[in-house]
């Protein structure tokens, strides 16, 4: 399946994420390991995501540390990023899990991962607008055909790109969504206000960037824009109200 395993793309508290490559040259295929940390990784700071979500409903009482835990979350993450991706969501590919482990096809070019929204538009102020249209729909098309709600929606866990080389994927800017471990859907009993902190979070950045006109209404606008199946036309009003200056 592999053929080799490359460099470090990430380390963070919860895990490592390493590039890996299959085939040769122009037929190289790249991938994503993510190692989710067994012995270090806690999830105290999880449990609003795990304990409301029926999936995890033989997990009541184990502890934080337990490593069932882990790869129960390992799992969550793979079935939501199925779920995304065969609905046409752009993200990672989920290939397999096993364990702790969770191997995705890699957004990026010859194991140099796209970069975040964030690094995104640092290098390329002028792709504002269509950057905060693509977020808005992104959460909408999560919610409206997967009843998914990310929960860490923010400018991170946005990957910008196309599929091809970073460089490329840079100018064209397809935000790709990633991190879905602790997305939950519409049974969970704190759906809504996960959702409301996304929406709220993402506009927020955006404002950061440049502040919005009457932010306060179109952040209201969009959460109604994401719940209900009626397009309101939250998208051609922001289109019309936003006009980046660099």
């Amino acid at each position: 399946m592999i053929d080799a395993v490359g460099g470090n793309v990430q380390t963070g508290k919860e895990g490592t994420v390493l590039s890996a490559v299959r085939g040769e040259e122009e037929e190289e295929e790249w991938f994503c390991i993510k190692v989710y940390k067994v012995l270090t990784m806690e999830f105290r700071n999880k449990k609003e995501y795990i304990y409301g979500d029926y999936r995890f409903n033989d997990l009541e009482g184990v502890s934080s540390s337990d490593s069932k835990i882990v790869r129960e979350w390992t799992r969550k993450e793979h079935f939501n990023l199925l779920k995304l991706f065969e609905a046409g969501i752009p993200c990672p590919e989920p290939v397999l899990y096993d364990k702790n482990v969770l191997l995705m096809r890699m957004i990026g070019d010859r194991g140099q991962p796209a970069p975040s929204l964030k690094q995104c538009l640092e290098e390329r102020p002028e792709m504002y607008k269509r950057l905060l249209l693509q977020a808005l729909q992104l959460l909408r098309d999560m919610f409206q055909k997967c009843r998914l709600i990310h929960g860490d929606f923010s400018e991170y866990n946005l990957l910008c790109g196309n599929g091809g080389g970073v460089r490329r994927s840079v100018h064209h800017g397809r935000l790709f969504v990633i991190d879905v471990g602790q997305s939950v859907n519409t049974i969970h009993d704190k759906w809504r206000e996960f959702l409301s902190r996304d929406v709220h979070n993402i506009i927020a950045y955006f404002n950061h960037k440049q502040p919005i006109p009457d932010v306060e209404e179109i952040e209201e606008q969009a959460l109604e824009y994401v719940l209900n199946e009626e397009d309101n036309g939250l998208l051609s009003k922001v289109d019309a109200l936003v006009q980046y200056s660099v």
